[in-house]
């Protein structure tokens, strides 16, 4: 949640590990924020990697230039739009930190996969008449379908093969498909092998295989 002068918020997802960060566009805004529909919040689309800076931390762009800087400064006041919990700083346990510990590696034989051979459209070994599939985009998004419910969010890649990737609202058509859009965002490694796309998930088990469509 970006809470803003607006006396609300605007909703949307990020990712962050190593010194690679990536955030969705909004897809949901409370209060005065979203009187006019969901706004843009373009200067956060522009971050792609963060440092320390003393107790905060600067949003850096593709050029290395500080777009915004982080600070804890307690919590924002609540709004009768929202669940008072919303405006509640969090609790940061070990737990907590334990979700963002970095992944386990690829299983062996699988290798890494870069920026570009991850771009282009990829969909499930088994053909379905419905088209799941999933399309990384040059420009950082991605998009896609499990044959009846759209998918998209922003993506990026770190070392590792590590792959940050945000998701929106999606609807809950059952029809005949598969989840590429919940493969990619349960993913936390990428990988090639052979000509196929590696998925892999937190533990390190294989998620899914795509290939080229």
């Amino acid at each position: 949640m970006l809470w803003g002068d607006c006396g609300g918020y605007v909703e949307g997802g990020w990712e962050a590990a190593g010194r690679a960060f990536v955030a969705s566009d909004p897809y949901g805004a409370a209060a005065a924020c979203g009187a006019a529909g969901i706004p843009e919040v373009p200067w956060l689309r522009a971050v792609v990697a963060y440092e320390p800076d003393g107790e905060g931390w600067r949003l850096l762009d593709t050029d290395g230039d500080v777009v915004a800087g982080l600070q804890v400064d307690g919590a924002p006041a609540p709004i009768p739009d929202a669940a008072e919990h919303f405006a509640q700083a969090p609790d940061v346990t070990d737990d907590v930190r334990a979700a963002f510990d970095p992944p386990a590696p690829l299983p062996d034989g699988i290798e890494p996969a870069a920026v570009r051979d991850v771009v282009g459209r990829w969909e499930p070994d088994a053909r379905h008449s419905t088209d799941p599939h999933v399309v990384f985009h040059e420009d950082g998004t991605w998009s896609g379908s499990d044959g009846c419910n759209g998918g998209a969010g922003a993506w990026a890649l770190d070392d590792g093969g590590r792959l940050l990737a945000t998701s929106g609202l999606q609807t809950l058509i059952a029809c005949d498909g598969e989840g590429v859009p919940g493969y990619v965002g349960s993913a936390a490694r990428v990988g090639l092998d052979g000509g196929r796309l590696v998925l892999v998930g937190q533990d390190g088990t294989e998620i899914a295989r795509l290939v080229r469509g």
